[in-house]
């Protein structure tokens, strides 16, 4: 069984992050991620100032070569500008997180095909280590363990079992489609125009566009493009779209009652109306996302590090995806915690200096789907709302 002084798992973009940083400061780690080696994260998400600015400097990249390498829009020229519509923030940008996590594995030491089987808290070895034990791999023990692997961390749901992932009370669904060239241009374009975002409300419901990337062939001429399109609104009692404990397999099974709510979308203006049209919205990949936060006390996260165990970003402190800025916190958090390491490895002050900035990230981001919502008053609608979904 072979001796690590530091394993992360997860190589998502906060332990691609935190290795990334580590190295930089000459302290060795290895990622252990249970998918295999292809480029995943075919989404766009938008990424702020505060966070990429200290990756870039990590990166040793100015904002202009930036934004050229993970610009949802890179590949035509573009800088992934943000719709007025959606109320964008100064400097913040579009990012195709496929792209941002093939650039931050360039050099780092990633075991892909690792499913971790059993967690650090039951399989302490003779020398007080923590064993990783993965399905069909080798045994692996290391001194501090990062658990860097998303908001249904398999670490955290073993070792904290009543730490559980929060259903905020949000139907959301997720369509993301190919678009040939001339409808884009025909349909989203004039819209669009540089930027690669739309939204509009509807009442309480929120629509979406983002832009995700344009495909070329072999010519270098774009011949498509790959559009998301996010339909959301608050759940109601007895709502037949809110399923809250759905398990994860289950994303994919679209109940025809959505498509039902599509077809009730009257007038809306182009390219609203191609987008939630029911019959090209089920063209599309559907998925059904569950807006989920996570919130881990400072009381476990002292207990798990006592046992060299850190929990990061989503396996502890996770963001819903509308109105959450998780990807940013996580990046931050992976940034904060190497410097951290870099000069003590006891996690205790490190939870201490940043839980309260941790829990307010959380708070925030569920004030913000409420505002997106059109939810004058957030804490009293949800917490109704919560009780009947339930």
């Amino acid at each position: 069984m072979s001796q690590l002084p530091i394993a992360i798992i997860g190589a998502g973009l906060s332990g691609l992050t935190l290795s990334r940083a580590l190295k930089s400061k000459g302290i060795s780690s290895v990622l252990f991620e249970k998918g295999d080696a292809k480029v995943r994260g075919h989404y766009a998400i938008t990424l702020h100032p505060w966070a990429y600015q200290p990756l870039m400097r990590l990166l040793g990249m100015d904002v202009l070569t930036f934004k050229k390498a993970v610009a949802v829009d890179q590949n035509v020229g573009g800088f992934g500008k943000i719709h007025e519509s959606a109320r964008p923030k100064e400097g913040s940008f579009r990012v195709h997180q496929g792209a941002l996590e093939t650039l931050l594995t360039d050099g780092a030491d990633i075991r892909w095909e690792h499913r971790l089987l059993d967690t650090p808290e039951n399989a302490r070895d003779s020398n007080n280590s923590n064993r990783l034990r993965f399905q069909g791999q080798q045994d692996v023990s290391a001194d501090i363990i990062i658990g860097a692997d998303g908001v249904h961390s398999t670490i955290r749901r073993n070792v904290l079992e009543e730490a559980k992932p929060k259903v905020l009370p949000y139907v959301t669904f997720n369509s993301k489609r190919r678009v040939t060239k001339s409808d884009y241009e025909k349909i989203y374009s004039p819209a669009m125009k540089d930027a690669t975002t739309l939204e509009m409300r509807r009442g309480k419901t929120l629509l979406q566009i983002s832009l995700i990337g344009h495909e070329k062939n072999g010519k270098d001429t774009i011949v498509n493009s790959f559009i998301g399109c996010t339909y959301s609104r608050p759940a109601h009692t007895n709502d037949k779209l809110h399923k809250p404990e759905r398990s994860t397999t289950k994303a994919v099974i679209i109940p025809s009652e959505l498509f039902k709510e599509l077809k009730q979308l009257k007038d809306l203006p182009e390219p609203f109306s191609d987008a939630f049209d029911s019959k090209m919205f089920q063209k599309g990949r559907i998925l059904h996302r569950l807006m989920r936060t996570t919130d881990v006390e400072p009381s476990d996260m002292h207990k798990l590090a006592s046992q060299g165990i850190f929990l990061l970003g989503d396996a502890a402190h996770a963001q819903p995806i509308i109105g959450g800025n998780g990807a940013n916190a996580a990046i931050k958090q992976a940034l904060d915690l190497a410097d951290h390491i870099a000069e003590n490895r006891d996690f205790g002050s490190f939870i201490d200096a940043h839980c309260a900035e941790w829990q307010e990230g959380v708070d925030a981001s569920t004030r913000r789907i409420a505002e997106m919502h059109g939810i004058d008053e957030p804490g009293h609608e949800l917490q109704i709302q919560l009780k009947s979904a339930l």
